[in-house]
């Protein structure tokens, strides 16, 4: 149960760290590179996603737990 508390809030801190890098990217972005920009934002968003689904599976194994399944 511990560790999927810790996984929730790390999941927390990545939606946070995201954001702050979206507004750093196309806020004081000065690069004329769009295609670079738009990959990193694109990989941002699929740690984002990894995050995400981390936090959905530790969700999933609680449940089971609960259920005593595990």
């Amino acid at each position: 149960l511990e560790r999927t508390q810790k996984i929730k809030e790390r999941e927390e801190d990545a939606d946070l760290f995201k954001s702050r890098l979206l507004k750093t990217l196309f806020g004081e972005c000065q690069s004329k590179d769009a295609l670079g920009i738009v990959q990193l934002q694109s990989f941002i968003n699929t740690v984002d996603e990894i995050a995400d689904n981390a936090k959905d599976a530790s969700d999933i194994i609680l449940i089971l737990i609960i259920r005593g399944y595990g």
